[in-house]
């Protein structure tokens, strides 16, 4: 039987191969495990973000039906003028900057979906008074926030039949 003997030069190359293969599946666990986690935030922060678009939806759906109800009935352009002319309060200062000068919507400040909304209204400035409507049209601003703070807005123009 012949005994093998390593030569000087072959001594550690299959330690030398295994280290580097181990390196590298290291860093390319490292690599995957980065990517599922930065994937993961990003679809939190649009779930999150989503949220407040449907909650600033539901803000318009909401005011949307307020208005249509006694004891405001909007119904046409007069009825309109009547409702911008009710005085109703002026939003300012409130970190909201998107409503300031809006006329908020009575009650409403409403909890929804883990999170609020605000409502407001204004004239299109179609007759420059602020008070009176002449085309049967105003905005409608609602803000969704949800329970992590993220915002959204949304802003239609309401026609009245």
């Amino acid at each position: 039987m012949t005994r093998r003997t390593n030569r000087p030069s072959e001594r550690g190359y299959s330690l030398m191969i295994v280290i580097v293969t181990l390196v590298f599946l290291s860093a390319l666990a490292l690599i995957t495990v980065q990517a599922v986690s930065v994937e993961s935030r990003v679809a939190g922060n649009d779930r999150t973000a989503h949220s407040a678009l449907y909650i600033a939806q539901a803000g318009i759906a909401w005011g949307t039906n307020l208005l249509r109800q006694a004891p405001y009935e909007v119904v046409d352009s007069t009825s309109l003028s009547k409702v911008l002319a009710l005085g109703f309060t002026s939003i300012t200062g409130t970190g909201a900057t998107v409503l300031d000068g809006w006329l908020e919507l009575p009650g409403s400040q409403v909890t929804f979906g883990g999170g609020t909304y605000r409502v407001a209204i204004k004239d299109d400035d179609d007759d420059a008074n602020p008070t009176s409507d002449s085309n049967s049209r105003f905005l409608m601003r609602a803000l969704g926030t949800d329970a992590s703070g993220n915002r959204r807005l949304i802003e239609v123009v309401m026609a009245v039949p």
